[in-house]
């Protein structure tokens, strides 16, 4: 027993090498990439510290087992480099740009702000649900680029967000912070392809006549199509959608103003704040 105890720390490396393999798999969600990490760097500092405490014992003694030696250098030196590709990692990722989900939080935080800004100018009351994305444009300040999530295949013109039906004739005091108000979706493409002009959006019309830049609604939109109902999309968690993250989550704007991207298991611990109807996507 005093043999297997004595060598147990090599169970580490197996263990190790068994996280480095989750870390493979795991890249495509970044919680689960994180999580691995974490329990890859603090295995290897147990390894570390275990290996070096053993070593130094085996030297006081005076062993002629190089096999001893052996496993201790072999374990010390594996836990330095996995240390070291932790570090070169963390480094990496603090470097890294703007990840798409970071750009949606953005919009989604710029759009919460134009929400509460339409609300405070219309007596206290959400916008049109079935409106929304015409009337933050018009009335908010709006850049139709915020409507995107540039995780989706959303072009300008569109929008990958749906607003909460429940919403419609209440005002933000009236809803709880952890109401949803604004999510990801992909509800609104056509299978039949993109088959009206960006010109034919009603907040297009009304800033071009009142003479105001439409440039923002990016280049030739006279000629230029989107799908007709991916915009002003309102609904309820039927219209939810992760497939703009890979399947694994959705970005979601709250009544407190807050966006946090919530991972598919969690959709339903969301709050609706009643029940929804049948989605509209005109």
């Amino acid at each position: 027993m005093k043999y297997i105890k004595e060598y147990h720390y090599t169970l580490l490396l197996a263990v190790l090498s068994i996280a480095s393999f989750f870390v493979g798999i795991s890249l495509k969600s970044q919680r689960k990439m994180e999580f691995v990490v974490i329990v890859i760097f603090l295995l290897a500092i147990v390894t570390f510290i275990y290996g070096v405490v053993v070593l130094i014992k085996n030297i006081i003694k005076k062993s002629g087992n190089f096999q001893k030696y052996f496993f201790n250098i072999s374990a010390i030196l594996i836990a330095m480099i996995l240390l070291w590709r932790v570090f070169v990692f963390a480094n990496a990722v603090r470097t890294l740009p703007p990840k798409p989900i970071d750009v949606c939080n953005l919009n989604l935080t710029s759009l919460g702000k134009a929400i509460l800004m339409y609300a405070n100018d219309n007596d206290g009351y959400y916008s049109d649900c079935n409106q929304w994305c015409d009337l933050m444009i018009i009335y908010a300040d709006t850049s139709p680029k915020e409507l995107i999530c540039y995780a989706s295949d959303a072009e300008i013109g569109e929008s990958s967000f749906a607003m909460n039906i429940n919403l419609n004739g209440k005002k933000p005091s009236q809803i709880e912070p952890n109401t949803v108000v604004l999510f990801d979706t992909i509800y609104g493409k056509d299978p039949n392809g993109r088959n009206v002009t960006v010109s034919s959006r009603y907040s297009y019309k009304i800033m071009k006549e009142r003479g105001e830049n439409v440039g923002y609604f990016g280049e030739n939109p006279e000629e230029r199509k989107v799908y007709k109902n991916r915009w002003n999309q309102a609904g309820g968690p039927e219209m939810l959608s992760a497939e703009n993250h890979k399947g694994e989550g959705a970005n979601i704007l709250f009544a407190d103003g807050s966006v946090r991207y919530m991972e598919k298991e969690d959709f339903n611990n969301l709050s609706w704040g009643q029940e929804t109807t049948e989605p509209n996507i005109e």
